[in-house]
């Protein structure tokens, strides 16, 4: 009889010491149970007294050694099937815990093995192959159990939510297909939390497209994938991705396909075909799409990268959208501090009020949105559409400094434009001047767009006290007036200069 290498069993403490998760374990348990068991509902109870159980009505395992022994894939060749190697049930009973039990039904007969890892380590004897003929399965027997007991790590009711979550997100595509995830945990006090598990969609996703696309592979040929992509204003950053999915389930969340652009409210669904040979596309440990090689020679075309381009031409005006969505966002973030601080300051000098009942002046509505002194006609400021019209509906009326984008075509030419809304000052910036200025180093950054602010603060009221002096006085205290008076009287008879430097004085004293 010839002498065979065997692996020694003390491989098992390695696979309990691997970096792993709760999640990432029951993930390969349900692998077995959706893709080979074809179960519609899976069962996962979460209890630290009794063991972990992950329960399916699929069809069985046709045989039970499969689950206990290292290697065997049954769906090797299949393309369909997303396990290469038949490693990850057996790992991740070998990880959770000492002892495991499976109970299958099969063909009408009910299987049961047992195996006591710690006992398999301490032995050095690797389990026997299970033999039996089973039992006859009783009526409404079904699917299969796997049972963890002695476990290895005590599992919180945030660890059982957090897992949860998840699998909603990793098995969305099966979710969505029809299948059921049941999640529990059981509580120290006897009561046992259900968890829910709901596939993975942003609740607000709008402009909504249908996508698809291939790649030409030399080893393999064509190889498809369809999907979908929106914009979400709710969408969190760790899902703000293109989620590419095999099978049933997620194996992997980039953004290589937004080609470095940045788009924080797209969310992208990617369904790669698996009548296509995507299986051999996939890493290792099925978690990322990978480059093809045939006869150990990586080709010259990376498929990865072919993958990521396709779908970069199909997501392209969702991604400009979003990505201006982006810049609009940062533009707003980057002005609202230095609004805040310029508001501080123009109070303190009595320019600007922020209580229009402490001077009573008119207020009055926004006639347009062009450079120059804006016309004060009504008592309110009204709410307006899109459109323009109002709505009518009146709302407060605001007071102070307000910095707004505008293009290039609306300034007329002009660096700045300038109005008044009631007790309003309006400063118009040129947003594509201020879309360079977002690359900046955050400290250059904000001390310059604050001076320029301010210049162009002080050069927009010297203008409007030259040319709309009412305009000014309907929002400017007695002392205020006075300076500004002395300033315009004076040899030079310049106000900007001298403002400017008052209000970086000021402003300076405030951020420090």
């Amino acid at each position: 009889m010839e002498d065979r290498l065997i692996p020694k069993t003390h491989m098992l403490k390695s696979i309990r010491s691997r970096s792993w998760t709760l999640a990432g374990a029951i993930e390969e348990l349900l692998d077995n149970s959706i893709l080979h068991g074809r179960a519609k509902t899976v069962t996962i109870v979460i209890d630290n007294a009794k063991g972990i159980a992950v329960a399916d009505d699929g069809i069985g395992v046709d045989d039970i050694n499969r689950i206990f022994r290292f290697g065997d894939a049954s769906g090797y060749d299949v393309l369909a099937q997303i396990g290469q190697y038949g490693i990850g049930a057996t790992h991740a009973i070998v990880y959770l815990g000492d002892v495991g039990t499976v109970e299958t039904v099969r063909d009408g007969r009910k299987h049961v093995m047992k195996v006591d890892w710690k006992a398999v380590e301490k032995s050095g004897q690797w389990p026997l192959r299970y033999k039996d003929a089973g039992q006859p399965a009783k009526p409404g027997e079904r699917g299969t159990t796997v049972l963890i007991t002695r476990l290895a790590k005590h599992y919180q009711l945030t660890t059982s939510e957090k897992m949860a979550t998840e699998l909603g997100l990793i098995f969305a595509p099966a979710l969505r297909a029809g299948a059921n995830i049941e999640v529990y945990h059981q509580l120290t006090g006897g009561k046992r939390q259900q968890i829910k598990v709901e596939a993975f969609t942003p609740s607000d996703l709008t402009d909504v497209i249908e996508i698809k696309g291939s790649v030409q592979s030399k080893a393999y040929g064509e190889l498809r994938w369809k999907g979908r992509a929106g914009l979400s204003a709710s969408l969190v950053e760790r899902f703000n991705k293109v989620h590419i999915s095999f099978a049933h389930r997620v194996i992997e969340m980039t953004r290589d396909a937004f080609m470095g652009k940045s788009a924080p409210t797209l969310y992208v669904e990617v369904q790669l075909d698996e009548t296509t040979p995507w299986k051999y596309q996939l890493s290792d440990h099925k978690d990322r799409v990978v480059g093809n090689s045939e006869d150990g020679r990586v080709h010259k075309i990376d498929i990865r990268e072919e993958l990521m381009k396709s779908v970069f031409e199909a997501i392209k005006p969702l991604l400009e959208k979003s990505e201006k969505q982006a810049q609009n966002l940062a533009l707003s973030l980057m002005i609202s501090p230095i609004e805040n601080t310029i508001n501080k300051v123009m109070k303190k000098m009595g320019l600007m009020p922020y209580d229009p009942k402490e001077e009573p002046e008119e207020g009055g509505e926004r006639e347009h949105e062009g450079p120059g002194p804006i016309d004060v006609k009504n008592k309110n400021v009204f709410n307006k559409n899109d459109d323009g019209p109002p709505t009518g509906k009146e709302l407060p009326r605001p007071t102070g400094v307000h910095v707004e984008y505008t293009t290039a075509n609306k300034l007329e030419g002009r660096a700045f434009g300038w109005g008044t809304s009631g007790n309003m000052f309006i400063l118009q910036l040129d947003e594509a001047m201020f879309i360079e200025v977002l690359k900046w180093p955050i400290n250059i950054r904000e001390r310059h767009v604050m001076q320029l602010i301010l210049a162009f603060l002080a050069h927009a009221f010297e203008m409007t006290y030259w040319n709309e002096r009412p305009l000014l006085d309907r929002v400017m205290n007695k002392k205020a007036k006075d300076q500004i008076e002395a300033w315009a009287t004076s040899d030079q008879q310049q106000i900007a200069p001298h403002l400017y430097r008052r209000m970086m004085e000021d402003v300076s004293r405030t951020l420090h």
